[in-house]
């Protein structure tokens, strides 16, 4: 069916035929008309009217003669006049006085015209070749393959037959190449006769194929005079020149080694060479072929060259196995060659980045190449050889963008003292206001920590910390962000005392005491640089006693919450109050209770609030007495006045009675502690079984010796087993009342949801 275009009706006389070449195109009608357009501009030329219905259209290389095949296989060609605009069918020639017949063959299913000249064609009838010349047929040659290709008096054809029947395993003798008759003539002519023979039978039969052959055999023979007429006739220049060259040498042994190195017969030209004492002609042979590894081979034999023709062919041999992807065997020819740009771009692409640093090591100070090789290590990544790279070539600042890059920004301060650059801290100093200013503080944090500008690490910190707190959405991320900063604040320290320290010895009092004083100095008297370390102990007593009280230990909650009034500037009143009043209250301790609702209505809170925690507190104290039990009361270790568990100072002398991080429990018995050594906080050593790492900072706590830990000044074993903590219930009995009343909610004001998970 005739398929409908862009919504048009159909045409009442399709095209049915098309054809192209150079210079036009070629359309066919299924009513005969044959139309010829212009290319490139499509400007229809002539129409011209034909017999029968078209299958099939091919053009000669000339664009002067078509071959048309029918639907029954009946082939005829037709002349293009491109001068008068007028053409034909082809005839015959009469014989006699007949009239001329039109040229026609049967059964034709494939035409294919030669390449290089238009009277040339090939035609497939059945199972049978026939080439014409002239419209004067070749014996034919048996074959059903399908034609590729027709040049140089052969003609190629593929068996497509055979090859889809297993087109995954094609074979090379599926490919066939014919001969024309006139090819294996003149092959017999210059094999059984004369060159004069030769000449006149290709002179009868002209073609550029048969002139060559006719020149290459007169090369082979020496005969140059018949070569230089055979190149002539073929329009070869460079075959021409050649045979030039060729009557310049005064040797035949030379002429005949040029010859054969015309007819790529290498071995048999240095062969030649040999036989005449003539290595450097070898050589030189080998280095015009592109066979460096013969160069080599020649030049240290002995056969001629110098050290920089050895270099270059090693060289080549290494541009060899570049092209081909064996990059080692590349970088190995490289080295040898000198070439050290090569083979640092061969490194670079096998990534070997620990060979092109020893290359930038071997190579000498203030060579151009050490910047590049500085450019590719620091696009891998590697900032500290990349800077050394940079600063060997002499190009300090490059040294320091590449560690700004890469952010490493320790060594770009380092280089930067060392080789006087004061403007790396303004660009420091910029990109971590960028930072701050679109919201990404730790990763300004990370610059300052990786610059050794740990006050601003431990300032940034700090603030970020404080405003987590703020939120009271997450008190561990607040602690930990305050260790972090405390943290910060250590490394400044220890790095001001190493500095003042003198190399193999101990800092005197004065050195320590300049220290101290730079150390002030560098923080600005800023407090909560200074106390970086409240602000972690806040929040870790905070997790602490709400793990304690939803773990059913009220009591144990208790006096660590009571240790939070020692924080009211990190933690607000509400929050800590509220926590004292609800754990005392599920330990019974009704006096701690009511005296944090009295902290609790002048914390600040809304009149709405007062009004709530008063009616909670007129509920809880009518039906419980504002008592706390009777505690075992234990002695002071400075004074031994009477203390209590909870108490952070001493009533009697005033000294302060520091916490245990693992219970909350106030140090009474400092010879059974252990303290942390980053950061110096102490713990219970009975409470320490089975610890790994620090309940505070979290670092690993010294060496574990059979089930136990060995402590820093203390001599005694953890391997006593450990006291069973006293279990409370956090659950309200029915007489609570506590139980199921709202006005609970301004002090149970803190879930679940905030403990460490």
């Amino acid at each position: 069916p005739v398929a409908m275009v862009a919504g048009r009706e159909a045409s009442k006389d399709p095209i049915i035929a098309i054809a192209a070449s150079s210079a036009c195109l070629l359309v066919a009608r299924e009513s005969g008309a044959l139309l010829r357009f212009s290319l490139p501009h499509i400007d229809l030329e002539h129409t011209y009217q034909i017999r029968g219905r078209t299958q099939s259209i091919s053009i000669n290389s000339d664009s002067t003669r078509v071959s048309l095949i029918d639907a029954n296989g009946l082939l005829t060609l037709f002349d293009l006049d491109t001068t008068k605009g007028k053409g034909g069918e082809v005839l015959l020639p009469s014989a006699g006085e007949e009239p001329p017949v039109r040229f026609e063959r049967k059964d034709v299913w494939q035409v294919l015209w030669a390449e290089d000249n238009a009277s040339l064609f090939a035609v497939m009838e059945k199972s049978r070749m026939l080439v014409f010349r002239d419209l004067l047929p070749d014996e034919p040659v048996l074959t059903s393959g399908y034609l590729c290709s027709f040049c140089g008096l052969e003609v190629r054809a593929a068996m497509l037959d055979t090859i889809m029947r297993e087109p995954r395993r094609p074979e090379r003798r599926l490919m066939q190449t014919f001969q024309t008759m006139s090819l294996r003539e003149a092959q017999t002519a210059v094999r059984e006769s004369s060159l004069t023979d030769a000449f006149s039978f290709v002179e009868a039969n002209p073609h550029p194929r048969l002139w060559r052959l006719v020149a290459e055999t007169a090369l082979q023979k020496l005969d140059f005079g018949v070569a230089d007429k055979a190149f002539v006739h073929a329009e070869d220049y460079m075959g021409i020149h050649f045979v030039k060259r060729l009557r310049l040498l005064d040797d035949a042994k030379k002429q005949a080694a040029e010859v054969a190195t015309y007819f790529s017969q290498f071995d048999e030209a240095d062969k030649i060479y040999r036989e005449l004492d003539r290595r450097d002609l070898a050589l030189q042979m080998r280095a015009n072929i592109g066979d460096w590894s013969k160069v080599v081979q020649l030049v240290q034999q002995g056969g001629g060259g110098d050290d920089t023709m050895l270099m270059k062919a090693w060289d080549k041999i290494g541009d060899h196995y570049v092209e081909r992807g064996e990059l080692e065997k590349a970088a190995k020819y490289y080295s040898q060659a000198q070439n050290m740009e090569a083979l640092a771009n061969c490194l670079y692409r096998a990534e070997d980045f620990a060979g092109l640093v020893k290359l930038a090591t071997d190579l000498p100070d203030g060579t151009p190449l050490l910047k590049e090789i500085g450019r590719k290590l620091s696009s891998v990544g590697m900032a500290n050889e990349a800077s050394d790279a940079f600063v060997k070539g002499g190009d300090v600042s490059l040294a320091i963008d590449a560690c700004l890059m890469l952010q490493h920004f320790q060594g770009a301060i380092e280089m930067a003292e060392q080789h006087n650059f004061p403007t790396v801290h303004k660009a420091l100093a910029q990109y971590a206001s960028q930072l701050i200013e679109s919201g990404k503080l730790l990763q300004a944090v990370e610059l300052y920590s990786k610059a050794n500008q740990y006050t601003e690490a431990a300032r940034l910190l700090t603030k970020i910390a404080a405003d987590v707190g703020a939120s009271r959405s997450n008190p561990l991320r607040a602690k930990k962000l305050f260790v972090a900063a405390a943290l910060e604040i250590e490394r400044m320290r220890k790095q001001m005392l190493e500095s003042k320290a003198p190399q193999g010895g101990t800092q005197t009092a004065a050195q320590t005491l300049e220290s101290l004083v730079t150390q002030d100095k560098a923080t600005g008297g800023d407090k909560w640089l200074d106390n970086a370390w409240r602000g972690a102990e806040a929040y870790h007593f905070l997790l602490l006693a709400q793990r304690q009280l939803y773990g059913g230990r009220a009591l144990d909650a208790m006096r660590t919450a009571l240790r939070l009034r020692e924080y009211e500037t990190v933690l607000s009143k509400e929050e800590i109050y509220s926590l004292i009043a609800l754990s005392a209250f599920y330990a019974k301790f009704y006096g701690q209770c009511s005296r944090a609702f009295v902290k609790l209505q002048t914390a600040g809170v809304s009149d709405a609030q007062q009004a709530e925690i008063s009616k909670l507190a007129l509920s809880i104290f009518t039906r419980f007495t504002p008592t706390d039990p009777s505690q075992k009361r234990a002695d002071c270790p400075s004074c031994g006045e009477n203390v209590k568990e909870w108490d952070a100072h001493c009533a009697g002398c005033g000294q302060h009675l520091p916490a245990c991080t693992l219970t909350g429990k106030a140090i009474l018995e400092p010879h059974l502690t252990a303290k942390c050594r980053v950061c110096k906080h102490s713990f219970y050593e009975t409470e320490a079984q089975g610890l790994r790492n620090c309940p505070l900072c979290h670092a690993q706590l010294p060496l574990q010796l059979h089930g136990g830990y060995q402590l820093l000044g203390s001599s005694l074993s953890l391997n006593a087993p450990r006291r069973p903590a006293r279990i409370f219930s956090c659950q309200p009995s029915l007489d609570d009342p506590l139980r199921n009343d709202a006005r609970w909610l301004p002090i149970a004001r803190l879930s679940p949801s905030l403990l460490c998970p």
